[in-house]
């Protein structure tokens, strides 16, 4: 029993030691999934030792915990780097770009550490970005809404009349002036073109009564 017992500890720090190697070869980190990382380490001995112990995802999933906490550790660190730097990432700005502006201020962060921060950081910003063009379209829908219902306001309308009407109302007033002048112009011309077309569908739809008539 003991002999046993020795072995399966053995077992165990030969299997933390091994996501220890793959961690600092940066192939291990809080993002990877237990498929992808069995997917990496094959039939490697150790692991297999460890599926017949049926404790390898549970020591995984422990590691990929420390791991987290140690992402979050560096992540402050990255974060006090571009503090120091008055630096903020923008999206279109490439890692190499990131590194270069921050790493000086942190070098206690390898480039892996730098790269799982900027992509943590990059993905914030993209969800962010999404969500205000998805509010921003949400709110120019809504004024269009209001500006098709204001029987009148024609194609002769100026925006300055038509922000007079309307200045109050929630739907002009949550757009930003730049797009509801936008929003606002584009409508007018629709409505240029529409009474323009008018004049000469007209004559089409009076043939009919005319040879009605005739006869």
């Amino acid at each position: 029993k003991q002999e046993r017992r020795q072995a399966d500890r053995q077992t165990r720090d030969a299997f933390r030691a091994l996501m220890r190697e793959y961690a600092a070869k940066g192939l291990l980190d809080y993002t990877t999934s237990w498929n992808d990382f069995a997917k990496l380490v094959g039939e490697d001995p150790t692991v297999e030792a460890m599926r017949r112990l049926g404790l390898a995802r549970d020591m995984f999933d422990d590691f990929l915990e420390e791991l987290t906490e140690t992402f979050k550790t560096q992540f402050a660190v990255a974060r006090r780097a571009m503090q120091a730097q008055q630096y903020e990432l923008r999206l279109g700005v490439a890692f190499h770009e990131f590194q270069a502006a921050v790493g000086g201020s942190a070098p206690e962060l390898s480039g892996h550490a730098l790269r799982l921060v900027y992509d943590a950081l990059y993905a914030k910003l993209e969800e962010q970005t999404r969500a205000e063009e998805e509010k921003r379209e949400r709110l120019t829908e809504r004024l269009l809404g209001v500006l098709r219902s204001e029987s009148c306001i024609t194609s002769a309308t100026t925006y300055e009349e038509a922000a007079e009407l309307l200045t109050e109302l929630p739907a002009f007033a949550g757009v930003e002036e730049s797009e509801r002048r936008r929003v606002f112009l584009e409508h007018t011309a629709r409505l240029g073109r529409l009474a323009r077309r008018r004049p000469r569908e007209a004559p089409a739809a009076a043939a009919p009564a005319a040879a009605a008539a005739a006869e």
